[in-house]
């Protein structure tokens, strides 16, 4: 899910991934009511303690790895784009300087299985850097290609790379 908002001279796009939320809680719900409603009535059940273990592991891993929070944060006032991915635990925080920025780059490389992994490219002079995540393909890079390319006044161009 895409939330714009926008204040003046800033704009912050968030990237919630609901969906993966609801799998997760689809997927481990189940075990985690199994092994807790067990260890609440004392039923001698085999692999109770396994099962609360297991499913607290991948609730931790989804949403820590699979389920990551992006935010981008644009301020025209400072010059300045802030990138944070979040997990459960991790997070990760990139901050680039929007002096001389020339354009925005969406790269389509496709796999060899069909799946299309798009790359967001920022060009600040001659680097071009990665705002986005291509593995998140759940995520809508092209709609937040077009955002940031409305908002700082600059082209967003389209390539297509191949492997």
């Amino acid at each position: 899910m895409l939330r714009v908002k926008q204040e003046g001279s800033r704009l912050a796009i968030r990237q919630l991934p609901i969906e993966l939320y609801a799998l997760t809680v689809l997927f481990s719900l189940p075990l985690f009511t199994f092994s807790l409603s067990n260890l609440l009535n004392q039923t001698e059940a085999d692999g109770t303690y396994c099962l609360l273990v297991f499913a607290l592991v991948f609730s931790w891993v989804m949403l820590d790895f699979i389920a990551l929070r992006e935010e981008i944060v644009v301020d025209r006032a400072e010059k300045t784009l802030t990138r944070t991915v979040q997990g459960l635990v991790r997070s990760k925080q990139q901050v680039l300087s929007l002096d001389g920025v020339s354009s925005l780059i969406l790269e389509r490389t496709p796999d060899g299985h069909g799946t299309q992994y798009r790359y967001l490219y920022l060009r600040i002079g001659e680097e071009s850097h990665l705002i986005n995540n291509p593995n998140l393909l759940h995520n809508k890079h092209q709609r937040v290609g077009e955002l940031l390319g409305e908002f700082l006044t600059i082209p967003l161009n389209f390539s297509t790379a191949v492997k």
